[in-house]
């Protein structure tokens, strides 16, 4: 079997498990709560008449200027992320389909065309519901520049963007992609999809390859995104407390003040996105790729009695 096969057959698996259907109707139901969270929250801030809405464009589900709807992305998404595909390969372990797939395919195909699905087939469960919330919002919502810091381009608005009003000291003081921003913000928008997906798609990659070496429990294979959400999380808490109480207390010498929590870049909000370092995502990238290419390696070496 030649891998474009190889790769159509794991496909069709993953359009047929509970798993895929599952976090598919998760993100579509997530893409039009998303949208209407913002007349909630519009309804919350006495704003009724819908032309004075903020701008469709900064309204996204995924976006932290949609507090409701960010917040508990950020919490479901580390589980969602696993799944597509990410578990397929203990499914197969279990099922003992292994020795029929390596008699119809040899094992580095059927190791790369996992890998492969995994990540493109990931990333699609979660381009095309957020491409859906960005189509309703777009098309409903009025597009006249308003934001939540402000109409572009006011004093206020200015400051917000190019990180003007901080205290602390960064090397990244303005908001990521500004140009692009600036020049339109749907097209920021969608670059961020494309970024967000590609990471996500990462991230269930990355986790298949572990499982490809753990794979006795599903449940073990849940904590390491979930735990390091958290951690990165705690981590950037502290340094941002830390960055704010020097500022406050006068430090010479300051530091600057790195975002350490990866999931905050893929928030497409302009609002508190200072410090975010693309060569820290590109470290991290990095080093899925190298942990995604060596645990793969070992498995396609190991021997078929092994996993049996």
């Amino acid at each position: 079997m030649t891998l474009f096969r190889s790769i159509k057959t794991q496909f069709r698996v993953m359009l047929t498990t509970r798993e895929w259907k599952i976090a598919w109707l998760a993100m579509m139901l997530f893409s039009c709560w998303g949208f209407l969270a913002v007349f909630d929250l519009c309804d919350s801030l006495e704003i009724d008449i819908i032309s004075h809405f903020p701008d469709a464009n900064e309204a996204m589900a995924w976006s932290n200027s949609n507090y409701t709807t960010w917040s508990f992305f950020r919490m479901l998404s580390p589980f969602l992320i696993l799944l597509p595909f990410a578990l397929s390969y203990v499914s197969d372990y279990k099922n003992q389909l292994l020795p029929v797939y390596f008699s119809k395919t040899p094992r580095s195909i059927y190791y790369i065309s996992k890998l492969i699905v995994c990540f493109f087939g990931t990333a699609f469960t979660f381009a095309i519901p957020l491409l859906c919330n960005i189509a309703l919002c777009n098309l409903i919502l009025p597009r006249h520049n308003l934001t939540w810091i402000g109409c572009y381009p006011t004093e206020g608005f200015t400051f917000s963007i190019l990180g003007e009003d901080i205290l602390y000291p960064t090397i990244y003081p303005a908001a990521p992609f500004l140009r692009l921003y600036l020049y339109s913000p749907l097209l920021r928008n969608l670059l961020y999809v494309v970024l967000l997906s590609a990471f996500f798609g990462l991230l269930a990659t990355l986790i298949m390859s572990i499982s490809f070496i753990f794979h006795a429990n599903k449940i073990f294979l849940f904590l390491p995104i979930f735990m390091l959400s958290q951690v990165l999380n705690s981590v950037d808490i502290w340094t941002f407390k830390k960055a704010l109480s020097d500022a406050y207390a006068g430090v010479e010498n300051q530091l600057p003040y790195i975002n350490f929590d990866l999931f905050d870049y893929i928030d497409s909000s302009i609002v508190a996105s200072n410090g975010r370092s693309p060569w820290l995502m590109a470290a991290f990238v990095f080093f899925c790729i190298a942990a995604i290419l060596l645990l793969s390696r070992h498995a396609i070496k190991n021997e078929l009695g092994s996993l049996q």
